[in-house]
């Protein structure tokens, strides 16, 4: 149950960064170039979240005691910290789109990063408070904990929803760097 809890979130925590910036002194990107420096910013993390998930869940599955258990959790929510930061300052340096509600669009990229980050050191925090002397108080926890993510993401890409582009949606179905597989 816990394993499937957690690859459900990592999956949601990737798509939701598949997505940048609000300061007027930025410049407006062509639609393009834009979509193209978000998905050069996205694509890495997710890749590394990805292999680093997969390395994780192989190790938690064949471990013997909940210490490990513990201390593979806490890696991957840094590591998730780590490199969502990297992309979200990718993603702000990419600018605006310029296209209708280029603003908004940055904006939401950037909150849903920034939320994805925050859900992170959420899911740290949580981890790192959980006991290991009782593993099913302790796996009880780790599902309470990636719950407690998955419900703050699903919060932040609600704002995805709102806001058309057609001119983006149109970049990111076409450029490679947006369509590789991850």
């Amino acid at each position: 149950m816990r394993r499937v809890v957690a690859s459900g979130l990592l999956v949601g925590l990737l798509a939701l960064t598949a997505c940048g910036a609000d300061d007027p002194k930025l410049e407006r990107a062509e639609p393009r170039q834009w979509a193209k420096k978000v998905c050069g910013a996205i694509g890495p993390m997710s890749k590394e979240l990805t292999e680093l998930q997969q390395s994780v869940s192989t190790t938690i599955d064949q471990a013997a005691d909940v210490d490990t258990k513990k201390r593979e959790l806490v890696t991957l929510f840094t590591e998730g910290e780590k490199l969502t930061n990297e992309a979200l300052r990718e993603v702000e340096r990419a600018g605006v789109p310029d296209v209708d509600n280029g603003r908004v669009i940055a904006d939401s990229f950037v909150k849903a990063l920034i939320s994805t980050r925050d859900s992170f050191e959420q899911g740290r925090l949580a981890i790192e408070k959980l006991p290991t002397d009782d593993s099913t108080q302790f796996d009880s926890g780790v599902v309470t904990a990636f719950e407690d993510m998955s419900e703050k993401n699903n919060e932040s890409t609600s704002a995805f929803a709102e806001v058309k582009a057609p001119e983006l949606d149109q970049a990111f179905s076409e450029l490679p760097e947006c369509n590789s597989p991850r």
